[in-house]
């Protein structure tokens, strides 16, 4: 992703959802939205965890396509702590809870 392009939403998934993200991730485009969607932002032989990083820092959206899968996902709790520690500073950016099936929520997005 090029340096300084704005990016409005990040798109957070278990790998389980990978077909779920991507429709989302399309349809959001289609809509004129900016969308971080990690097929389309991280190259091969780039660095997955800097890919993340920068679309986390460069959102203001975050989507969380939450499951039982998603909730044993250490990639996606990783994801969510880091925006929600950018939300402390920030109450503008904004979190999005999408579940699928019965889950139990994550706490802190109930909070909003």
């Amino acid at each position: 992703m090029p340096q300084g392009v704005r990016v409005t939403t990040f798109i957070s998934h278990n790998k389980e959802e990978k077909n779920q993200a991507r429709s989302l991730a399309v349809a959001l485009a289609e809509q004129g939205e900016s969308v971080w969607f990690d097929e389309w932002n991280v190259r091969p032989g780039e660095s997955l965890t800097g890919g993340i990083e920068q679309g986390l820092d460069q959102s203001d959206t975050f989507v969380i396509l939450w499951s039982e899968s998603a909730a044993q996902s250490n990639w996606v709790g990783t994801e969510i702590r880091a925006y929600l520690r950018r939300r402390v500073d920030d109450s503008s950016l904004r979190c999005l809870l999408y579940t699928s099936g019965r889950c139990r929520r994550y706490a802190v997005c109930r909070s909003r």
